[in-house]
């Protein structure tokens, strides 16, 4: 038992079962209010853009102060998940989205701004979250097809708000966006309860804290969930994790700070990560915008943009079938180039493959980031992933809060600029794919620390 690590206790002792079922199926509602709450703010751009007769400078501000929510959010994340917990953060994440349902009931812009601000900085706390605690629950065997199905419930999110869309508008640039912002805050209720009662914290993350009875206390719960015939840890088991800790953790903590994520360990993911999330999320936050100002010029219906997500759906079930058996770098690498050939298309060639392109590029921007999320947080050791994955998103949101001034300004010398900016953004993607150092698929989480001293 000298060898012992969490993983092997969770593949060999814990096992899956009904544990990680419950899990997935509560943090799941948070992927989908996440993704719901994404897709209701870009129609809702579209709407208010014409009914209250916005500026484009107006319209600029509306479209940056989410992400400006949204970089102090996965800031904030990443500075104090790792001392309040997983659970906590969603717990009081959720009790915020709540304010959902204020949207309604809105008179003016910069009521709208503050609500918009709120609502990034939640979704900055939240995007990380879900998939971390998913990982550090999971078997190894297959944590990868979990992580990838849970962020499905995004697009599942974003179905659901384009079918009430398609009740409560008229189009894509009107109709009752207030009954809409009602209805799409119901789901956050339902979250929060679960959560409360039936969410439990990670084991993993309480024994890298130190925290080794709650650790053990959390090991031994789950494994009787998942077999009545569990018996709980030895005391040799104990005092193996304790060691395991020890070897681990114990020194990264007394020194952990957001310089660390340059030391010599992580400096190679670290610059990669930052990179990609700045310069995919100019190019993503920056198209997602105009798509409903696009598809209104192009007299494209509701039911187009709802084929544009769900598309997103085969795309997810075809990576959760290959993540754990060719890696995540390789469907990346897949979906950058197959992605920069759609995006080159609909540049080239405008309305007319429009809709075409876009269902591709969807597909395979799809896999590519859904890939890349267990990537970048598996290459954090569990003393930095929540710092490291938290951080990562808010560069990339601080790079999603100056792209609508980019991109909207682009879009209205040309509609179909943007997709040039985003070709050859696709382009620098595969290349700082193709030199990622480390892809730990079916590989314990810490397993890059074993190799030190």
């Amino acid at each position: 038992m000298n060898n012992l690590c969490f993983d092997d206790i969770l593949s060999k002792r814990i096992k899956f079962g009904k544990v990680q079922i419950q899990t997935f199926l509560i943090i799941s509602l948070l992927d989908i209010i996440d993704g719901s709450e994404f897709m209701f703010l870009q129609l809702m751009n579209a709407i208010i853009y014409k009914e209250w007769s916005l500026s484009l400078g107006q319209l600029i501000v509306l479209t940056t102060i989410f992400n400006l929510g949204q970089f102090i959010g996965a800031m904030f994340y990443g500075q104090f998940s790792d001392q309040t917990g997983r659970k906590s953060m969603i717990i009081s994440s959720l009790l915020l989205f709540i304010a959902t349902f204020l949207t309604a009931f809105v008179q003016d812009l910069p009521q709208l701004l503050i609500l918009r601000f709120l609502f990034g900085f939640l979704f900055g706390i939240t995007s990380p979250v879900s998939s971390i605690l998913m990982a550090e629950v999971t078997p190894l065997h297959i944590r990868g097809q979990f992580i990838v199905t849970l962020q499905m419930m995004c697009i599942v999110g974003r179905m659901w708000v384009l079918l009430l869309a398609i009740l409560f508008l008229d189009s894509i640039a009107s109709g009752n966006w207030r009954a809409l912002a009602i209805t799409n805050s119901v789901q956050s209720i339902i979250c929060l309860i679960g959560s409360i009662i039936y969410l439990h914290e990670s084991p993993r993350f309480l024994i890298s804290q130190g925290k080794i009875k709650e650790g053990v206390e959390g090991i031994n719960f789950m494994g009787r969930m998942n077999d009545k015939d569990y018996v709980d840890l030895s005391d040799e088991e104990v005092q193996s994790l304790q060691q395991w800790r020890k070897i681990i953790f114990e020194q990264q903590y007394e020194k952990k700070s957001f310089k660390d994520l340059f030391n010599q360990e992580n400096l190679p993911i670290t610059w990669r990560a930052y990179s990609l999330s700045i310069i995919a999320m100019l190019m993503q936050s920056g198209l997602y915008i105009i798509i409903p100002f696009l598809f209104d010029e192009e007299e494209k219906t509701l039911l187009d943009l709802f084929y544009t997500v769900l598309i997103e759906i085969p795309a997810v079930l075809l990576v959760v079938c290959l993540i754990d058996r060719i890696g995540r770098l390789p469907i990346i690498l897949i979906g950058t180039v197959t992605s920069a050939i759609a995006i080159f298309i609909i540049w080239y060639w405008k309305a007319r493959f429009l809709l075409l392109g876009l269902v591709t590029f969807k597909f395979f921007n799809r896999m590519i980031f859904i890939s890349f999320t267990p990537l970048v947080l598996e290459s954090y050791s569990t003393v930095y992933r929540s710092l490291g994955t938290g951080t990562t998103i808010a560069f990339g949101s601080a790079t999603g809060f100056i792209s609508p001034a980019i991109i909207l300004h682009l879009y209205e010398k040309d509609n179909y600029s943007p997709f040039l900016v985003s070709f050859f953004i696709l382009i620098i993607m595969t290349i700082i794919f193709a030199t990622y150092p480390r892809d730990l698929t079916r590989k314990p989480l810490d397993i890059k620390f074993e190799k030190e001293d």
